[in-house]
């Protein structure tokens, strides 16, 4: 076990849980004015209905809110609503260290286990740093690797997703040359995030379970998310660096289990210390001006929250200052999350004031 750091704000006693459906609120909900609803509706309108209004925001999908456990804002563009699916990317990382956390309060594997893959056997296995769990999700593991989508010809993640490496993308990840000692150098790698997929497939398959049964039953059913899907490849590996689709309700439900502590409903899904150690920043890191705890992000200007983010403008914003899940999904261009992110800064903001208790 790894406690990590003082957990986020819990659930007070009062605040609800969803069931099949979400309990719902009228904001303002205590003394607030008209006037601060209204300032919250007016940025979040602008997101759907004027985005040039944002520099280079692009198209929002949806936009949902949950405040105290109840659902105090949901909104899409035309053609979407409540049941549509809609693409993780890098969302799906997060759902992967639920995955980790779950199997390690399961006692399956520990932090400290070292990943395996069958093409780091014998002579190369010796010539290899042992790479641990707790390295992939740090991003240190230390092997070469280019995220860049914008690389014509170099980009690693391109060429695992739909170039050479795409039927069997760990193994793509495992020929990869090492770069560094495992564990001294951070480097955002969407590979890494498949090979501690693969690994940790391997380790349900000995138990006799595999990887897509394990989510449905140890995550997905307990937290209601009966449309998530995530995509494997044609070894079997979940793709756990992309793809995982789900409603807007179905990626706020696992923000709010994020937001108590890795508990739901009574039950802990989590371990004790799971979303501390994901939402502390590592000290020596600053990806592009945010934090990188363990498959989560931490932003710091907004002290205290932590979000999960995709290619294309994804986000889940956990806020336990103001006990807010904050969903955004979009189609926004490429280097657009930062805006992405400040705008919905403001949309915390604003709810914050439109929630407080006077």
């Amino acid at each position: 076990m790894d406690p990590g750091a003082t957990p986020p704000t819990s659930a007070r006693p009062s605040a609800p849980w969803p069931s099949a459906s979400w309990p719902s609120a009228t904001w303002p909900t205590a003394t607030r004015s008209v006037a601060e609803r209204r300032g919250l509706d007016a940025i979040v309108g602008a997101a759907f209905e004027d985005p040039g209004t944002i520099e280079d925001l692009g198209p929002t999908q949806a936009l949902a809110i949950v405040h105290d456990g109840r659902l105090v804002l949901e909104r899409y563009a035309p053609e979407l609503d409540a049941s549509t699916t809609l693409a993780s990317w890098s969302i799906a990382k997060s759902v992967m260290h639920a995955v980790t956390g779950i199997m390690v309060g399961d006692g399956l594997v520990t932090v400290d286990d070292v990943i395996t893959h069958p093409v780091w056997v014998g002579a190369r296995a010796s010539q290899r740093p042992p790479i641990s769990i707790r390295h992939a999700l740090e991003m240190r593991d230390g092997l070469r690797w280019n995220e860049r989508y914008d690389d014509v010809g170099t980009s690693d993640v391109k060429e695992m997703l739909w170039g050479r490496g795409r039927r069997d993308m760990a193994r793509y990840v495992a020929e990869r040359p090492v770069a560094h000692l495992p564990g001294t150098t951070y480097a955002y790698s969407s590979g890494t995030t498949n090979l501690l997929s693969f690994h940790l497939s391997q380790v349900l398959r000995d138990h006799g379970a595999d990887m897509a049964g394990y989510l449905a039953t140890r995550l997905f059913a307990p937290l209601g998310m009966h449309r998530a899907t995530p995509k494997f490849d044609a070894a079997g590996t979940w793709i756990a660096s992309t793809y995982c689709f789900a409603t807007a309700q179905d990626f706020l439900r696992f923000g709010l289990l994020y937001l108590r502590d890795g508990n739901w409903a009574g039950q802990r899904i989590l371990p004790a210390g799971w979303v501390a150690a994901a939402a502390t920043p590592q000290p020596d890191v600053l990806d592009e001006g945010w934090g990188y705890g363990r498959h989560w992000w931490t932003l710091p200007n907004l002290p205290g929250a932590f979000f999960a983010n995709g290619f294309a403008g994804q986000f889940i914003l956990v806020v336990p200052e103001h006990e807010l899940v904050v969903v955004r999904l979009g189609t926004s261009p490429t280097g657009a999350s930062p805006r992405v992110a400040q705008h919905l800064c403001a949309v915390v903001a604003a709810a914050a004031i439109a929630t407080a208790r006077g």
